[in-house]
């Protein structure tokens, strides 16, 4: 029996981004609280024997009533029973034009008439249909390579095999987190989100200056320059002839009365 379940959050032509049929828990809110979610954005958590993943910024071929692109975020549980299709909706979200098609197999199901019934809905479910057309698509995944055993950052061009490693990892078993964000670049934030998610973190960068993949550990303390004898010598010198000069200027003033 399956156990994947496929939850889809889109908006409609007029209708504001909601959830296509019942809301559920938004186990994600945590993790994703400095993620920009309006953005491709992937992120993957092992949560004791249960995979989770949450998609979003996946491309729709639907518009709003300006005219505006339509996005679609998947909330999907139990991929630790279906591992290829893991390996394959993360891979197709690393990269512009395997998202696009990602996107094109999703339009599939999620049309304008199916959201138009079932957006805010408190019953019906298309996880279901999204599912079956999602285990018939084939992509073939970014190839894994380079594992890593600490937690680490890196830009997609020199990550995204080492993160598909450690997406192997984590679906055999490994606890931790997977994130791939456009939501900032910077080492220092890397470091931070990691700590805050306090678990293993392999973390891709769409939007960086990183050139290559670095560990996440703590920023280390500026190294402190030893201050040279010579110049202990030289300070303690001057200021004993400073001490001198004022006494000489204040014996010369009392001398003078």
């Amino acid at each position: 029996m399956n156990t994947v379940a496929i939850t889809v959050i889109t908006r409609g032509r007029t209708r504001d981004y909601g959830y296509l049929g019942a809301a559920v828990e938004e186990w994600w809110a945590g993790p994703t609280a400095r993620l920009n979610l309006n953005e491709s954005e992937v992120l993957v958590v092992r949560d004791g024997d249960a995979v989770r993943a949450l998609l979003s910024g996946i491309p729709a071929n639907r518009r709003d009533s300006k005219t505006r692109d339509i996005r679609v975020t998947l909330a999907i549980d139990g991929l630790e029973g279906e591992p290829e299709l893991a390996r394959r909706l993360v891979s197709a979200c690393l990269a512009e034009e395997s998202r696009a098609e990602l996107g094109a197999v999703v339009d599939r199901v999620v049309t304008e008439e199916v959201v138009d019934e079932l957006l805010g809905a408190e019953d019906g479910d298309v996880g279901a249909s999204l599912l079956a057309e999602l285990l018939e698509w084939r992509h073939d995944p970014v190839a894994p390579a380079g594992a890593r055993d600490d937690s680490w950052v890196g830009p997609v061009a020199e990550g995204a095999g080492p993160f598909m490693a450690r997406l192997d990892e984590v679906l055999d078993g490994r606890p931790g987190v997977l994130v791939a964000t456009h939501a900032f670049a910077s080492l220092e934030r890397s470091r931070t989100v990691a700590e805050e998610l306090a678990a293993d973190t392999a973390l891709l960068l769409h939007r960086t200056a990183l050139r290559e993949v670095v560990p996440l550990g703590k920023a280390e303390a500026p190294e402190r320059t030893p201050t040279s004898p010579k110049l202990l010598v030289a300070l303690a010198a001057a200021i004993v002839l400073a001490l001198v000069w004022l006494v000489v200027q204040w014996l010369g003033r009392f001398g003078s009365t």
